[in-house]
């Protein structure tokens, strides 16, 4: 009796410890459930291609990093200047100047009709009138591409039109950058697609069962996503990392925070892009100044992620 009580106590302990460790099939290499999120009974009934897509593109960056931070990884820093110039070429330039200076890889630049992109409703006076004036035209779009070719830093970006794209080609651009705002802009996406060249996607305004199209068009070759939160600007505490997200999910962070704490931490969980919006200052006319950073800021930024570099360089020896 003694024996049986014993052996179904030992049944009952090993069912329990069994059931502690079970491991879900579908878990990353890290053991945190791709779904965790998401309820699992409807992940099985929901067998679609989408969210295949995105398990995919999550198993083959863990792949890439092994489940581990890359403490050897290429670092890029992004100047968003953005609309940031209001309209002055010189201010434009001396952004350039600066950025590169600073040790940024790419100055950033906005193209698009603000007419028949945004309404004047949703903007005060003073940053709708500098919002007009921030408009480029192809001959300011040229000068600003060869500007940037003179300082040795890659010229970048974010076209909301089909015209301002064909713009870029011609203007024989590195790679393209689609905004939140375009991810589910078919005509970009194709025109961006018939390129063949790197896309950036930003993921601010991303619905989560739902992929940008230029997976549509192009899969995952050469697409690097970035995590944003929509807020300008965004608050520290809507900022929601994890330590795994840069490992399975995102490239890269498009930072909307004050400050450069948020880009800091994103360089330590191993972001491999960081954007970061930069201005000549911070009380400027506009509706981006004041989520941006300015040059000795910028400086900070790119010197942490250099000397954070360096603390990789000594783990290769």
């Amino acid at each position: 009796m003694v024996k049986r009580n014993i052996n179904s106590s030992f049944s009952i302990l090993k069912a329990l410890w069994l059931g502690l460790n079970w491991t879900n099939p579908k878990q990353t290499r890290s053991g945190a459930s791709w779904i965790d999120e998401v309820n699992k009974n409807e992940y099985v009934n929901k067998r679609n291609s989408k969210y295949r897509r995105h398990r995919r593109i999550k198993n083959k960056m863990a792949k890439k990093v092994e489940g581990s931070i890359d403490m050897n990884r290429k670092i890029e820093i992004i100047a968003e200047i953005g609309i940031n110039h209001n309209g002055n070429l010189k201010i434009a330039e001396e952004l350039i100047v600066q950025a590169s200076a600073a040790g940024a890889d790419v100055a950033k630049f906005q193209l698009y009709d603000p007419r028949k992109l945004l309404k004047p409703a949703d903007f005060i006076a003073q940053d709708w009138e500098s919002i007009l004036c921030s408009q480029l035209s192809f001959d300011e779009t040229k000068k600003l591409k060869e500007i940037c070719d003179g300082y040795s830093i890659e010229f970048l970006a974010s076209a909301f039109d089909v015209e301002r794209l064909q713009w870029l080609e011609n203007l024989n651009v590195k790679r393209y950058k689609i905004a939140s705002r375009s991810v589910y802009d078919e005509e970009i996406a194709k025109f961006i697609a018939g390129t063949y060249k790197d896309v950036l996607v930003s993921y601010g305004m991303i619905e989560y069962d739902e992929d940008p199209l230029i997976f549509e068009y192009c899969g995952h070759r050469s697409v690097e996503r970035l995590y944003c939160v929509p807020q300008y600007p965004a608050l520290l505490e809507s900022i929601r990392f994890n330590r795994d997200m840069f490992n399975y999910e995102y490239h890269g962070f498009s930072d909307h925070t004050i400050g450069i704490t948020a880009a800091m931490t994103a360089i330590v969980l191993g972001a491999e892009i960081v954007e970061k919006h930069f201005t000549y200052d911070k009380q400027a006319s506009g509706p981006d100044h004041c989520c941006s950073i300015e040059f000795e800021e910028l400086r900070r930024l790119c010197k942490f992620r250099d000397e954070f570099l360096r603390i990789g360089a000594v783990d290769k020896k």
